[in-house]
C-alpha cells in the first residue's frame, strides 16, 4: 500500500491582500484621467500615472506615449532624465516631454539664471513669454519661447530640496493646438509625499 501525503498549503491573507491592493491600483490608474487629444478638449485622452522614485515625482501622460531615459543635460542629483514623445505620430506629430531635475541653487526662481542654465545646451532659445506660476508645491516659473527648430513651453517648479524642469516641445505648427495637454501634464506633476 503506497501512502500519499497531500500538503496543503496555508492561507497567507497577507500576501493574498497585497495581490488584491495592488490589483485594484493598477485597475484604478490605468485609464484614468481626461487629457484632452485636441485643442477644443472634446476628445478624452486615456492616461496613465508615471511615478518615478529616484526623481521623486509623479504625473500623467497619455497611455499610448513612449518614454526614454536619458542622460541629464545639466548638473542633476539624478542619475538620468526622462522623456515622453507623442504616440500614435499621426495623431501627436513631434510632441515630446521631458522631465530632469536641477541641482537646487540659491537663485531657483530667478528668471535670467535659469535662462542661462537653458541656453548654456539650448543657445538659440528665444524667450516670447514668461510669468510666474502658483502650485501647491510653491511658486514656479513659466517661460515660453522658440528655437529654429520648435516651440518650448518649460516649467521651472520646486520638487522638494530640488529644482524640477519640464519641458513641453512640439513644431510651431502643432505648438498652440496641444497646450490643453502641456496644462493637464503639468498641473499632475507633483513631488512623491
Amino acid at each position: 500500500m503506497v501512502r500519499r501525503h497531500i500538503r496543503l498549503i496555508p492561507f497567507e491573507p497577507v500576501r493574498h491582500s497585497l495581490i488584491v491592493s495592488f490589483f485594484c491600483l493598477c485597475c484604478l490608474t490605468a485609464g484614468c484621467g481626461g487629457l484632452s487629444k485636441n485643442g477644443n478638449g472634446a476628445d478624452d485622452l486615456p492616461s496613465r500615472l508615471f511615478v518615478d522614485a529616484n526623481l521623486g515625482i509623479n504625473l500623467e501622460i497619455p497611455q499610448e506615449w513612449q518614454r526614454a531615459m536619458s542622460t541629464p543635460m545639466w548638473e542633476s542629483p539624478a542619475s538620468y532624465a526622462v522623456a515622453w514623445q507623442g504616440y500614435p505620430a499621426e495623431t501627436f506629430g513631434d510632441i515630446r516631454i521631458r522631465l530632469t531635475i536641477l541641482e537646487p541653487r540659491e537663485t531657483q526662481f530667478d528668471v535670467e539664471p535659469l535662462l542661462q542654465l537653458y541656453r548654456q545646451r539650448f543657445p538659440t532659445f528665444q524667450v516670447t513669454a514668461q510669468k510666474p506660476v502658483e502650485r501647491p508645491t510653491g511658486d514656479a516659473i513659466e517661460i515660453l519661447g522658440y528655437t529654429p527648430a520648435d516651440n518650448r513651453r518649460l516649467l521651472f517648479l520646486p520638487l522638494k530640496a530640488d529644482l524640477g524642469l519640464l519641458e513641453c516641445i512640439a513644431s510651431a505648427a502643432n505648438f498652440s493646438s496641444f497646450q490643453p495637454i502641456f496644462d493637464e501634464i503639468q498641473a499632475s506633476l507633483h513631488p512623491i509625499e
